[in-house]
């Protein structure tokens, strides 16, 4: 888990790792340097990220950070994700504002676990008794 708490740190490794690195895009041809803070991610005028691209980089952020974002939908990444700018300020926020932070082996993406040590894969909900 990344323990950078500052803005600028938050982007600079979201814009590293999460972005860069974890969506590959050297493959696609996009230079680290075109990642700026202010870059809209999901506009055509941009970089023109999908809805996939917008999950993984919210899985990213999630193991990275160690947070827990289960209120992320469609508004949640319209709001706080269009750049990297956003997005950072956002994970930032709530780095500074955490608790203990939660397990690494179970976190939650839109409602589901995904056990981080199994390589990602995902149940359903728990049912709770």
């Amino acid at each position: 888990m990344n323990t950078c708490k500052s803005s600028p740190e938050v982007a600079d490794h979201i814009r590293r790792k999460v972005i860069y690195e974890g969506l590959e895009l050297e493959e696609l041809g996009i230079d680290l340097a075109d990642i700026t803070d202010d870059v809209r991610l999901f506009d055509e005028d941009g970089l023109n990220l999908d809805s996939i691209d917008a999950l993984e980089i919210l899985a990213g952020v999630q193991r990275e950070f160690g947070l827990s974002l289960p209120d992320a939908d469609q508004a949640f990444i319209d709001e706080h994700c269009a750049t990297v700018g956003r997005l950072a300020s956002m994970v930032a926020g709530r780095v500074r504002g955490a608790g203990a932070p939660e397990s690494a082996t179970a976190r939650t993406l839109g409602g589901a676990t995904r056990d981080v040590r199994a390589g990602g894969r995902q149940s359903a909900p728990s049912a709770k008794s």
